[in-house]
């Protein structure tokens, strides 16, 4: 069964070396989450010590999930803090443990973080992903709509460059 929680900043520092694992196996594994392989592993506790603090600011959330007690996998949900954006967020680092994938993981992570937007009185969710990825499958199965794609966007690990395509979904009333 998978137990999904939100992480108040006060939390992090618990999961830190966990959450800096599952960036680089899934980095590693070749997934577009704005960091190439090979990641080291202070960088990856940098980032999540940054997020930390965003998430200390009130403007971003961390929702994590477990099976048996042990983390599986992670989303956050950004909100955007221009006056004029206050209605919508940017999902990010939606990222399943490459020993717990194919479990669901993914699909529940999505419904929790856009449950908990709801709750937040957002009415517009985005995010991006690589073109081509599986996750579009994913974004698309759960009712993102696909807006476009950036050619050229992103550096790989093998030096070429990909386009990401970019989703938004509408929430709420």
């Amino acid at each position: 069964m998978v137990d999904i929680k939100n992480i108040t900043a006060s939390d992090m520092d618990a999961y830190i070396g966990d959450l800096s694992t599952l960036l680089i196996d899934c980095v590693d594994r070749g997934a577009s989450l704005g960091f190439l392989p090979p990641l080291k592993e202070s960088e990856a506790a940098q980032y999540w010590q940054m997020t930390k603090e965003s998430i200390k600011e009130g403007n971003t959330f961390l929702h994590l999930a477990f099976i048996d007690g042990n983390l599986a996998g992670c989303v956050l949900l950004r909100c955007c803090g221009k006056s004029n954006g206050l209605h919508r967020a940017e999902i990010e680092k939606l990222m399943v443990s490459p020993a717990a994938r194919r479990c669901g993981i993914a699909l529940n992570l999505l419904e929790t973080v856009e449950s908990f937007a709801l709750t937040l009185n957002l009415k517009l969710l985005v995010l991006d992903t690589r073109e081509g990825d599986v996750s579009e499958q994913l974004y698309q199965k759960h009712g993102f709509i696909k807006a476009g794609v950036i050619p050229k966007f992103a550096l790989s690990a093998s030096g070429d460059l990909a386009g990401t395509s970019i989703y938004y979904k509408l929430i709420g009333s």
